[in-house]
């Protein structure tokens, strides 16, 4: 049914993995659903020394995305150090997904600098640099529903989607 891909995500598992009788349908639900497969916890990464360097710095950044727009992000600065653990949090519009965007090379400031590896970054080159970022809604990397539906969007012929699939041994997920 249409309405199923508004479902909560846990409550999409649940139904994939064949769960009939009670969709986790609220947050608690979910978590309480989804702990039942992680049964050992894994333990948390020591938090890196302060003296550690840092592997990406922003600083003092600005962002607009047209020229004569208002300004997305303003003054913001921001250092990751190897094991450290953030969330950006904000109401929408407030330049969350702007700060990633920048934080992943794929968009660029107009103003302020960016450090890789103490580096100054004239513009990151997301794959040289290893950087990557996931899209708030991850259907979007996706043109199609079934893993062989997306393949066969590429418009190649079913012999290489049959090829990649063997090889990729994506067969379970199709």
């Amino acid at each position: 049914h249409a309405i199923f891909s508004a479902m909560p995500t846990a409550a999409r598992i649940a139904a994939a993995l064949g769960e009939t009788e009670c969709l986790p349908l609220t947050v608690r639900a979910g978590r309480a659903y989804l702990g039942r497969f992680a049964p050992h916890p894994m333990p948390a990464a020591a938090p890196a020394p302060v003296d550690t360097p840092p592997v990406l710095t922003v600083r003092d950044g600005w962002f607009r995305y047209a020229q004569g727009s208002a300004d997305v992000l303003r003054n913001f600065s921001l250092t990751l150090r190897p094991g450290e653990l953030y969330a950006l949090t904000g109401s929408n519009g407030s330049g969350k997904t702007t700060a990633l965007g920048v934080l992943s090379g794929r968009l660029r400031l107009y103003r302020g600098s960016v450090y890789l590896d103490g580096k100054k970054q004239r513009a990151l080159q997301p794959l040289r640099d290893g950087i990557a970022a996931v899209p708030q809604d991850p259907r979007t990397l996706f043109a199609a529903d079934t893993v062989r539906a997306d393949l066969a969007s590429l418009g190649r012929d079913a012999a290489l989607v049959d090829t990649v699939v063997r090889q990729m041994a994506l067969a379970p997920l199709l």
